[in-house]
């Protein structure tokens, strides 16, 4: 059975925790537009993007913002029944294996894993994993969740992302600031990073045409 091919977005702090009793223990808005222009189709003619979560992470979402609207939502829980509480357009299987293997049968677009930490864990581990999206949060959090630690024989860390040939159907045109930022209400300070593995890392012009990169260059001189 065909694996798909799929990508991972996270917010992390330096020492790799995401979450505390299932909520997320920073509130950057920055990252919010981040994680939805990256997992938002823009192509009306083509089918939606995936997000894959957890169980917790379904249910740590506000129920006004659940389904995320869009995208084909699905739902891991080793709990069979557990999609007796899910809305029915809401796809549900009980392993990750499971859910790339059935999507593999389905029309749809660019797979995300989304969290939990479980998840990440497992996802990171597959070679179909391409690339990993993340919001690097400066500082050190309490967590009882964690973001596994990036293989570096196996993934690189994307100083010219004009390079890559990702996404031609997803990523809105938004700007991709690159360098250290702050945001202004809570002093928190976070970065963009995108790893992707090796054998992915290709020359390209679609990406380039649909993200405009700036640096930022205000933080670099403080």
């Amino acid at each position: 059975m065909t694996i798909q091919p799929f990508h991972m977005i996270v917010a992390a702090a330096a020492n790799r925790g995401i979450g505390k009793a299932g909520k997320i223990p920073w509130r950057i808005p920055e990252d919010v537009r981040f994680f939805k222009n990256i997992t938002l189709t823009i192509n009306d003619n083509i089918p939606p993007n995936v997000v894959v979560m957890g169980r917790n992470t379904w249910e740590s979402i506000p129920p006004k913002f659940r389904p995320m609207p869009n995208r084909i939502n699905v739902v891991l829980s080793r709990n069979k029944e557990y999609s007796k509480n899910l809305p029915k357009e809401v796809q549900c299987y009980i392993s990750l294996r499971d859910c790339l293997e059935n999507l593999s049968k389905q029309d749809h677009g660019t797979i995300f894993l989304i969290g939990g930490g479980q998840i990440y864990n497992e996802g990171i581990k597959y070679s179909s994993c391409e690339s990993l999206f993340i919001t690097k949060v400066h500082g050190k959090y309490d967590c009882d969740a964690f973001f596994p630690e990036i293989p570096k024989d196996a993934f690189k860390l994307n100083d010219d992302i004009t390079n890559m040939n990702l996404f031609a159907n997803s990523m809105n045109n938004f700007e991709f600031v690159k360098g250290v930022q702050t945001n202004e209400k809570s002093g928190i300070k976070f970065e963009f990073q995108i790893y992707t593995r090796f054998q992915n890392i290709i020359n390209g012009e679609i990406l380039s045409k649909k993200l405009k990169i700036i640096t930022n260059t205000k933080e670099k001189n403080k």
